[in-house]
């Protein structure tokens, strides 16, 4: 168990890595950068469940650090 949870973390940092806003971004920040990109029925949808499920065998620590990050997706359409 632990060494998956572990896995789970090491490929959440590699996309974090590879993503420009990964850290700096908020709901409502992505619904904006959504919108000034022309797309159109913009949701939002909260995985809070992954930062559970990561930080639940955590130690007191980690969960403390990482208890306000937030995990969400945010999708749209564009016409072309």
């Amino acid at each position: 168990m632990k060494k998956e949870i572990l896995g789970e973390i090491t490929v959440i940092y590699k996309i974090g890595r590879m993503l420009p806003l990964y850290n700096n971004l908020t709901p409502e920040k992505a619904v904006k950068l959504f919108e000034n990109a022309g797309l159109s029925n913009i949701s939002m949808k909260d995985l809070g469940w992954i930062r559970e499920r990561i930080l639940k065998n955590q130690p007191f620590i980690y969960r403390f650090l990482w208890s306000d990050q937030a995990y969400f997706m945010v999708e749209g359409f564009k016409e072309v």
